[in-house]
């Protein structure tokens, strides 16, 4: 891509949804979420002829974002065997670092970039979006960046002037953006369905339906226990045997195997889906010394996501080394109210020094471990 076309899409959006893609995907369990491409709701809105919305609805951490990340991957892999136009997508987030990923503005500005690549082979930028740079430019750039109508029209435009390749657009966890800018953009997206001359379909996925004040008459696929058991058993499975060989969790011996099904039957049978929780409670069970224990903790530990929340940061609060405790709480603030998301070097930096007079070191492990899977590290930056 030359300098000029790199510029013009950059002034149109600088979120690197690209990145949070690939963030997105990280970690994925090989197999999981192939249930989705067997799902009837959806194989009717991929395959179908008309223009329309899937809503994705599922409950906080059971996986639709990874589960939104398959799909745009699928989406990928559909338009390069049938030459078609690669998917647009979005992520938002709640993350105070990037506040930018739940406005609306940002988002649709976001869109407008990636519609405006006309061929992605050679990069070349559709016309509509090189004549309004064109314009702004000649005024010197006196509005520098496009505000939500004028977004609203080059989107509209841009589907209007295209070749009537059907479009695919992602948008995970709208919710992020509060409810009356999740309700604008819906009714946005409702609109273009209506007035594009090619075939536009939207995936939209969100964890309370109601809140959005949504579109009830477009279908639905719940995330429900039953859908992803087979995932969380995989899951499961797969992180508990990294945690073996990590020396983390400790099963050894004769019982390894036993103890490790009975784990995995534990968490499916208990989990309701909910990936985020099988996650933290792998973590607990890394904490005991015994398989007795291990045990004992499997027939005692909290049945709900609040009360195991509860449950860590109760122990957290009460480290004994006030050194480890000052520097969770610095990892907490900076993730929470830090307008940046910094690299992991530099974070560890930024939350051990104000620990005491001299830096401590501390590895990303070590910080893993103090925070007890409230804290997540993507191989790059830490996040929450």
């Amino acid at each position: 891509m030359d300098d000029q076309a790199i510029k013009i899409l950059s002034w149109i959006s600088d979120v690197p949804h690209q990145l949070h893609h690939e963030h997105a995907k990280f970690d994925l369990v090989d197999g999981t979420g192939q249930w989705i491409f067997e799902d009837e709701v959806f194989l009717n809105w991929k395959d179908g002829l008309n223009s329309s919305i899937l809503w994705l609805q599922g409950k906080p951490g059971s996986g639709k974002t990874k589960l939104m990340s398959l799909m745009i991957e699928d989406a990928h892999l559909t338009a390069r065997q049938k030459c078609g136009r690669p998917p647009v997508y979005f992520y938002c987030s709640g993350d105070a670092a990037e506040p930018a990923r739940r406005d609306a503005r940002s988002i649709l500005a976001s869109i407008a970039r990636q519609l405006s690549i006309y061929d992605h082979t050679t990069h070349w930028i559709h016309q509509s979006t090189m004549e309004i740079y064109v314009k702004r430019e000649s005024r010197g750039f006196k509005s520098p960046q496009l505000d939500l109508n004028e977004l609203k029209v080059l989107i509209v435009d841009l589907l209007e002037r295209a070749d009537n390749k059907p479009r695919t657009i992602f948008i995970d966890s709208l919710e992020e953006c509060g409810s009356q800018a999740s309700g604008a953009l819906l009714v946005f997206f409702e609109h273009l369905l209506t007035i594009s001359p090619s075939l536009v379909k939207l995936c939209i996925s969100n964890s309370d339906y109601q809140q959005t004040n949504g579109l009830p008459k477009y279908p639905i696929v719940q995330i429900t226990s039953k859908r992803n058991a087979k995932d969380i058993e995989e899951f499961v499975r797969t992180r508990s045997q990294e945690l073996i060989v990590e020396g983390r969790l400790l099963l050894s011996g004769s019982q390894e195997t036993e103890l490790q099904e009975k784990i995995v039957s534990n968490f499916v049978a208990n989990t309701d889906g909910i990936f985020c929780w099988a996650n933290l409670q792998l973590l607990e069970l890394c904490q005991k010394r015994t398989h007795a224990a291990i045990l004992d903790r499997l027939s005692t530990r909290p049945q709900s996501l609040e009360e195991l929340y509860r449950e860590i940061l109760q122990r957290i609060e009460t480290y004994r080394d006030k050194t480890d405790g000052n520097i969770v709480q610095n990892a907490f603030n900076w993730l929470l109210y830090g307008y940046e998301t910094l690299k992991s070097d530099v974070f560890l930096q930024a939350i051990s020094s104000p620990v005491n007079c001299d830096r401590i070191s501390i590895s990303n492990r070590q910080l893993l471990d103090l925070c007890a899977g409230f804290v997540l590290y993507d191989g790059k930056c830490f996040n929450y």
